[in-house]
């Protein structure tokens, strides 16, 4: 908790990620929502705020995400990976979208029996999220990169991630913002409303058809 506080005190924006980083794939609806609730009540009791924004653990969601963020009193959600570019859900939801290449956990973290990815330099690692960067810049989209505390917060990598900080600042128009500030932003465009709707799977004994099927994750 002191740590958390800590955050909100320096004046960084502070969102919702889960209670215990649940994944919602073939959850129902009640149960999802109760993941929700039960997070806002923990930033509720230890931080006294109610955050706008939420990345969904592991990115997992289903077609009712949006929905119950926005019964909630969310302005944006960060976890789709469909777009360079936010847009507006039709539940009112801004979307700031993400992507596995611009998130530091297949890059660094080594898990033994878990996680296979190699140990990569902090200097190779940022290089590749500054071309990222510019091929955004270039169509002027999102660059929304993924940190986690326990993976980018070693010395070395802080250091590097600075050095990018410091890159990124020398490009001529770029934005440098907390996602409230560009999801407020986005509010202002009138965004036509984009709709994801889930795909028609033929019944069980048809050709092409499922004996099973949960809610997939999206995209």
């Amino acid at each position: 908790p002191e740590v958390a506080r800590s955050v909100r005190d320096a004046g960084h924006e502070i969102g919702h990620h889960g209670y215990l980083h649940e994944s919602v794939r073939g959850a129902d609806e009640a149960t999802e929502e109760g993941y929700l609730l039960r997070g806002l009540e923990a930033l509720d009791s230890v931080l006294g705020l109610r955050p706008v924004g939420y990345r969904p653990p592991s990115c997992d969601l289903t077609y009712r995400t949006t929905t119950l963020l926005a019964r909630h009193g969310f302005h944006y959600c960060s976890g789709f990976m469909d777009s360079d570019h936010p847009y507006r859900h039709a539940s009112g939801i801004v979307e700031l979208p993400m992507h596995w290449s611009l998130d530091d956990w297949n890059r660094y973290n080594y898990v033994p029996g878990y996680t296979s990815s190699p140990i990569l330099p902090p200097s190779v690692v940022v290089d590749a999220w500054y071309e990222e960067l510019e091929g955004l810049v270039a169509v002027g989209g999102l660059f929304d990169l993924t940190m986690h505390p326990f993976i980018s917060g070693r010395p070395a990598r802080a250091l590097a991630l600075e050095g990018l900080i410091a890159r990124a600042r020398e490009i001529d128009g770029l934005w440098i913002a907390a996602g409230d500030e560009i999801a407020t932003w986005v509010e202002g465009l009138g965004l036509p409303p984009v709709t994801h709707e889930p795909p028609v799977v033929p019944p069980a004994g048809q050709p092409g058809g499922a004996t099973t099927w949960t809610t997939p994750t999206m995209p």
